[in-house]
C-alpha cells in the first residue's frame, strides 16, 4: 500500500516536471503563471506527505511574528502557490526584461547597482531562500551585469532529490546560466577560481541561511529572537577577496508579481552577514510563507540572543 502510494507521487512528480512545466513555458508569461498557479494543490499535498516540516516551523514563530496560529493552512497553500511558481521560473526559457509582465517594480536600486558596476570590486549578493530568487538573476542580466553563482552540488549523496528533482534542477540551472552569463561554482569543487572571479570584480550570488553544523565553521546571527546558525564562508571570502557584500532579494507582492532590490550592507564582512539576515527577518514579517527554509529551522535555530555574530 505504502509503496503504491509513493508511486502515485513518483509519477505525478513526473508529469509535472517532464510534461507540464515544459510546455507551460512555451507559453506567454502571464496565462502561463496564472496556470501553474493551479498546481499549487499538488504541491500542498506533497507538502502534506513530507510531514509538514515546513508548516511545524512556522507555527512556532506565528505568535512572535504577531499573526494568529489559525491563518497556517492559509499560509503554506501560499507557499504552495509560491513553490508552483518558483520552479516555473527555474526553466522559464525567455529573459524577463524592464517592461516585463512579471515585475511589479523592477530595480528600485537600478542606480546604485550601475555605480558598483563602475567600481568595477567583486561583489557577493548576499541572497536567501526567500520568495523568487531566480527573478533577482533577470532583473540584473536586464541590466547587462554578469554574475556569478555559488551552489551545492546536485549530488543524491549530499541533498535529498530523487532523480526527477535531480533532472529538472539541472536544466532550471542549465537556463539560469545561459541568462546571467557568469560562472557556477560549487562548494565540492576546487574554491580558487572563485577568489580570482572575486578579485577580478566578479559579482557572485551566495545564500546565507544555510545551517552550519561545525562550530568552528559558523556564524551565530541573531534572527527572529535567537540565533540562526550560519556558515562562516562568506565572510571568509570578503575578507580574503575584498569583496563588497550587498542584499539581493526578489519577493512577491499579493498579486503573485515580483519586486526585486538590491541593498547596501555594512562594509565589515560579519557585520553585513549579520544585517543581511536583519533584512530576511524584515521579508519574513511581511510575508513569513514566503522564506522556502523554515523546516531548516529545528537545526539551525536556537533560543536566546547574542550581542554580536560570532565568528571562529
Amino acid at each position: 500500500m505504502l509503496q503504491n502510494i509513493m508511486n502515485r507521487r513518483q509519477l505525478k512528480k513526473m508529469i509535472r516536471y517532464r510534461l507540464v512545466y515544459p510546455a507551460l513555458s512555451l507559453l506567454p508569461y502571464v496565462p502561463a503563471y496564472a496556470l501553474v498557479s493551479k498546481l499549487d494543490n499538488i504541491m500542498f499535498e506533497e507538502m502534506q506527505a513530507s510531514g509538514y516540516a515546513y508548516g511545524d516551523q512556522l507555527k512556532q514563530f506565528l505568535p512572535q511574528l504577531g499573526m494568529a496560529s489559525e491563518m497556517l493552512p492559509e499560509y503554506v497553500r501560499l507557499q504552495s502557490r509560491l513553490r508552483s511558481r518558483g520552479e516555473l521560473d527555474a526553466i522559464w526559457p525567455h529573459r524577463w526584461g524592464r517592461r516585463h509582465p512579471g515585475f511589479a517594480k523592477m530595480f528600485a536600486a537600478r542606480d546604485f547597482v550601475r555605480q558598483l558596476k563602475e567600481q568595477g570590486t567583486g561583489v557577493i549578493i548576499v541572497m536567501t531562500h526567500y520568495g523568487r530568487p531566480v527573478a533577482l538573476s533577470h532583473a540584473l542580466a536586464e541590466l547587462g551585469l554578469q554574475h556569478g553563482l555559488l551552489t551545492q552540488t546536485f549530488d543524491p549523496k549530499l541533498i535529498a532529490l530523487d532523480r526527477e528533482e535531480m533532472l529538472f534542477r539541472t536544466r532550471g540551472m542549465e537556463n539560469l546560466l545561459n541568462v546571467i552569463g557568469g560562472p557556477w561554482f560549487t562548494l565540492q569543487t576546487y574554491m580558487q577560481p572563485l577568489y580570482t572571479a572575486l578579485k577580478s570584480g566578479q559579482w557572485v550570488i551566495i545564500m546565507c541561511d544555510l545551517f552550519e553544523p561545525k562550530p568552528k565553521s559558523r556564524l551565530e546571527i541573531p534572527f527572529l529572537g535567537g540565533q540562526f546558525l550560519a556558515p562562516n564562508g562568506i565572510v571568509r571570502l570578503a575578507r580574503k577577496t575584498g569583496a563588497r557584500l550587498v542584499y539581493g532579494v526578489g519577493k512577491e507582492d499579493l498579486t503573485g508579481r515580483v519586486h526585486v532590490d538590491v541593498k547596501p550592507l555594512p562594509a565589515d564582512p560579519e557585520a553585513g552577514v549579520a544585517a543581511a539576515f536583519a533584512e530576511l527577518e524584515k521579508d519574513i514579517c511581511e510575508y513569513p510563507w514566503q522564506w522556502h527554509h523554515w523546516a531548516v529551522m529545528r537545526e539551525a535555530w536556537q533560543p536566546g540572543h547574542v550581542v554580536a555574530a560570532n565568528v571562529r
